[in-house]
Order: structure tokens, then sequence, then C-alpha cells
């Protein structure tokens, strides 16, 4: 036995028993996509192993089945790491593998050319290292030499800025000797009144207002045309969300939250409306259903 029949297996039973797919996802909140996962043997969408192994034993105890032999049976087929039977699952792991895929077949030369490759990398990756190291190192020797020149033209331009201030020194205090004490005074208080009215025209400068942003209008452009769900704790909640006429599937778990915006409409299908809290457009909404009730609600709601 292998996957494929163990799922048909389960098909068989789901059928016979009169139970529809949307029926087993209500029963046990798994999505479509793992449903069929479990019925058609694909391994390709199965999640986790060790989620998987929970969602088909999870599958059988709503068939009445004994959840314990099928999750033994799907291990045995589906390598699932578990802690003290490591050595059981490695073995276990390695008979299912040689049994489905001859590795003897695989020749040798492609290891051989494996460290080949990885050997090229480490070279072609060293010598890109040194580059970069060599390059930095140039860059910072230029770097220094040029500090060290404009030091050397600043000292001189220091030096010649002092010469300068000693001779207009000089030159402002044989000139300042020369001048009369009358004209003197009298410039010290045309600069005094001119000082006054500088102080008294002072620039008014133009202040305009700065727009004011409603916080109100900015929330309602922030939150519009978009729902957010979030699971209930100690809940889970399988819903399928159709935006504008694009369908997709979501499972939450417990205090998960999914925020899904539109345009024109939006329709949402709950497996446990009484699981979950809505906020539509910033407001929240009451489903007023049970734990485990399915339930549908179109967005925008009409008042």
């Amino acid at each position: 036995m292998d996957l494929k029949e163990l799922g048909s297996r389960l098909k068989a039973e789901r059928e016979q028993q009169g139970l529809t797919v949307e029926q087993m996802m209500e029963l046990t909140k798994l999505s479509r996509v793992n449903v069929h996962a479990i019925e058609d043997g694909n391994k390709n969408d199965f999640p986790h192993p060790v989620y998987a192994k929970g969602f088909i034993k999870n599958y059988a105890k709503a068939l009445g089945l004994d959840s314990e032999e099928i999750g033994n049976e799907f291990s045995k087929f589906y390598c699932i790491d578990e802690p003290g039977d490591e050595k059981k699952d490695i073995n276990s792991c390695a008979d299912n593998s040689l049994s489905q895929n001859n590795y003897s077949d695989i020749p040798s030369s492609s290891s051989k050319s494996s460290i080949f490759l990885i050997i090229i990398l480490v070279v072609v990756l060293a010598g890109l290292v040194y580059y970069l190291n060599g390059s930095s190192l140039l860059n910072f020797g230029k770097s220094q030499k040029s500090e060290v020149v404009v030091t050397d033209e600043s000292k001189e331009i220091v030096n010649t800025d002092a010469h300068n201030m000693e001779s207009l020194q000089e030159k402002n205090e044989d000139i300042s000797k020369e001048v009369p004490a009358e004209y003197s005074a009298g410039e010290t208080q045309t600069e005094a009144q001119v000082a006054d009215s500088n102080k008294e025209i002072a620039p008014v400068e133009d202040k305009k207002a700065a727009p004011v942003i409603s916080p109100k209008t900015e929330a309602q452009s922030i939150v519009k045309n978009t729902v957010v769900i979030t699971a209930k704790p100690g809940e889970s909640c399988w819903l399928e969300a159709t935006s504008d006429g694009t369908s997709k599937e979501y499972v939450l778990q417990e205090n998960e939250t999914v925020s899904l915006p539109y345009v024109n409409n939006l329709k949402i299908k709950f497996g446990n409306a009484g699981g979950v809290n809505l906020i539509s457009d910033g407001k929240p909404i009451v489903l007023n259903a049970a734990k485990g009730k399915v339930k549908t609600l179109e967005f925008p709601i009409s008042e």
C-alpha cells in the first residue's frame, strides 16, 4: 500500500458514508487543497510531515476510523521526524526511498563534478575578497596622502592671513591717531543711530498656514474597502474569499489575522463563523453565529 492507495481508501469511505468534500472541510476544518491532497495521495500539496499526519488522523477520525492506525500507515510512506524515534524514522525513510527510486544507477561522476564546482566557487570567492581588500587599502593610502597635502596648504594660508591681519592692524592704528577726536565721536553716534533704526525696521516673514489634514479622513482612506478577520482565542477557521472575481482560500489559527482588500465587491464564506472577529472599513461587524457554523457574507454590506 502507498499514499495513493491509502487516500483512495479514505475517499471511498467518505463516499460510502454519503459525505461531500465541503462537508469534510467543515468537519475537519481543513482546506479544499488539503482534502484533495489526502484523497489523491499527492505529496506536493502536503504541508510539513508533522502537520500532514495530524490532518490525515483528523480526517480518519471524522469518518469514524481508527485514527492512530491510519496515522501509522501514513508515516510509513511520508517520513516524520519525532523525538525518540530518529533511528526508526531514518530506516523507514531509507527503505521507502530505496524501494521507490534506484539510486544505484546514479553515476559517481556527478559527485566528483559537484566537488569540482565547489572548489572553483571557493577560488573565485577568495579572489574577489582579495581584490576588494586590495582596492580598499589603495584608496585608504590615497586619502591619507591627500589629507597631508591639504593640511600643509591650510598651514600656509593661515600663516599668510595672520601676517595680513597684523599689517591691517598697524595701518588702522596709524589712521586712528591721525583722525580728530570729534570726528570719531560723531562717527560713533551715527553708527549707534543706524543700529537703532535697524532694530526698529525688522523684516516681516510671511508665515503660511500649513494645510490641516483631518485624522478622520486619513483613517478612512486607509481602511476603506478592507475587511480584517481575526481568529478568536482557542479557535481556528477555514474561509474562502472572492475579491472582484478572484477566489482564494485561507486557514486561520488562533489569534491569526488576514486583511482582505477589494475594489467593487467581496464575498467571504466562513467554515467557523462563530470563531472569528470581523472588522469592515474600521467598524466591527457582529456575525451572530455559533461555533462551527458555516456562513457567507458579501461586501459592501447594504444598509
